[in-house]
């Protein structure tokens, strides 16, 4: 075999072994998605099967359920806490973020319990300050509301 026949047949095996090399890659590639795909997949199934039976104490799996409710509730203490410090309450009727002294949701209109203050009281937010707010007034009740407001904090009534 001549020196030329040695080189084109190694540049050959080069070549055919990139090629392989490259279609291993896509392969792999394509195998990394599909577990991806099983991984979410088994997460969404995980997820409905907890929100299906988060009641139910009876289950192969209620200790597992007991600790992710029980991680539920703590994010939700949690997140109630950063509201209150905050100074910000939540609309029970769609979920805005509604400052502490409304009466009523300026998203929605729906009317917003007041919160509950631990000893120590919300803290200093200026943006709930009555000096913030811009000099929008509500022509049901002559409240100032703030600009963006659909519905007024006071009173509820519909603003243009």
């Amino acid at each position: 075999m001549s020196l030329f026949d040695k080189i084109s047949s190694r540049g050959k095996d080069v070549a055919q072994k990139a090629k392989d090399l490259a279609e291993v890659t896509s392969l792999n590639s394509q195998i990394r998605a599909q577990e991806e795909q099983i991984r979410q997949t088994c997460q969404e199934i995980g997820q409905q099967y907890f929100e299906d039976n988060k009641e139910g104490g009876g289950s192969a799996y209620g200790e597992q359920m007991s600790r992710l409710a029980a991680a539920k509730e703590t994010i939700e203490d949690l997140k109630r806490k950063i509201n209150q410090i905050k100074g910000i309450n939540t609309c029970p009727g769609c979920g805005a973020d509604v400052p502490a002294k409304s009466s009523f949701c300026s998203s929605c209109g729906a009317k917003v319990e007041p919160i509950a203050w631990s000893e120590e009281g919300p803290a200093a937010n200026p943006d709930v300050s009555e000096e913030t707010l811009p000099p929008k007034t509500c022509p049901h009740c002559n409240a100032t509301v703030e600009e963006d407001t659909q519905f007024c904090t006071e009173c509820g009534q519909k603003l243009d």
